[in-house]
């Protein structure tokens, strides 16, 4: 009999641990790491993932959805814009409290934005859950074309334009703040770390430039003048506004019939310039159309002529900008046009002609670009 109480006690025993085991909440097992994601695409980058996309290729990585049942103890912010330098991207994450942990900036040249959205999409990943960030590529995820007004998400930015703001930090700050175990965003960065990332150029904006130009086809030999313009950009194209004044140019001609003297002719070209172009990352392609006069003065020992004659001309420009910073670039460019108008150097009585125009005509120029917003 004692016998028998032993067994079904230990029995007993048995069976309490195991409906013990059983009722372990299920919130007791590891749980994986969540966020919330605030996701806007500033003008320009239409052709980049629309925020549905950009989850599902995150979640893709990662092998679960991070963005459900996020508690809001991290927000990935993520911004993406387009100008004629290529597309931009910046993550912020920040902790409950809207402090930000860490900053990162991408860029990716060209038209084709699949390049920066999966940077941006292995980038959030690890920023989410570093060791599940680091499985292999998902697969490709379409990048739909999109309507150019469709945004999404306005936490953490200003407005709809793209711009981030705050996050001026790279990387976590100092002190505590956050788990020692997950890396900070930059260290997915395949170039250096920015210490203060620049604002995301918008892409459009007002340039002004100033430089020179040297040109033939002008004057009776090579000419030199300053150049001043203006002009709108949108990321792909321009219009501008170009104002051109020479130097005077001197020339001596022979003896006049019926006359030892020699003439001195001064010439001087002012023009003002229609100039539309399209851009391609650094390349720009334009159209060229002028008008303006050609001054004239003519002096020997018989007196002095001055006279003014209209200049009309349509061309073509090719050239490089080269950029020196966000503000400031620099334009070198060759431009050929084809002279509607010719202008006519005649002088005495009765007229000599001493020179003509040619039809065709040429310049280089190099100017320094500024923009304004």
């Amino acid at each position: 009999m004692r016998r028998a109480s032993s067994f079904f006690c230990a029995l007993s025993t048995l069976l309490s641990g195991a409906f013990g085991v059983l009722a372990i909440p299920a919130s007791a097992a590891p749980t994986k790491p969540t966020a919330k994601l605030d996701y806007v695409r500033g003008e320009g980058a239409q052709s980049c993932p629309d925020e549905p996309t950009l989850r599902g290729s995150v979640a893709a990585r990662l092998g679960y959805d991070p963005f459900v049942d996020a508690d809001g103890s991290k927000t990935v912010v993520v911004a993406m814009i387009h100008d004629f330098k290529g597309f931009h991207g910046q993550i912020d994450v920040r902790d409950k409290d809207g402090v930000t942990k860490g900053t990162r900036r991408l860029d990716a040249k060209g038209s084709d934005c699949s390049e920066l959205a999966g940077a941006i999409t292995l980038a959030i990943s690890i920023a989410i859950d570093p060791m599940s960030g680091l499985v292999g590529d998902p697969p490709p995820l379409p990048l739909p074309p999109l309507a150019p007004d469709e945004t999404n998400g306005t936490n953490g930015t200003n407005g709809t334009n793209g711009k981030t703001s705050g996050a001026t930090n790279v990387g976590p700050p100092n002190g505590g703040g956050g788990s020692s175990s997950e890396p900070p965003i930059s260290h997915v960065e395949d170039r250096p770390s920015l210490e203060s990332p620049p604002e995301p150029i918008p892409p459009r904006r007002l340039l002004a430039s100033a430089g020179f130009i040297t040109a033939l086809g002008y004057e009776p030999h090579f000419g030199v003048g300053a150049i001043l313009g203006v002009a709108y950009r949108v990321p792909n194209a321009s219009i501008g506004l170009e104002g051109r004044a020479d130097l005077p140019v001197e020339s001596s001609y022979a003896s006049l019939a019926g006359s030892t003297s020699t003439v001195t002719v001064r010439t001087a070209v002012l023009l003002a310039t229609v100039i539309p172009c399209l851009h391609e990352d650094v390349v720009l392609v334009c159209l060229l159309g002028s008008v303006g006069s050609h001054r004239t003065t003519a002096s020997s020992s018989l007196g002095v002529v001055s006279a003014a004659s209209l200049h009309a001309s349509v061309g073509a420009r090719m050239g490089l900008e080269v950029p020196a910073s966000r503000r400031v670039l620099f334009r070198f460019t060759l431009d050929a046009v084809f002279n509607i108008t010719r202008a006519e150097l005649t002088f005495g009585n009765p007229s000599q002609e001493l020179w003509v125009s040619p039809q065709v005509a040429g310049g280089i120029t190099a100017a320094m670009v500024g923009a304004f917003y």
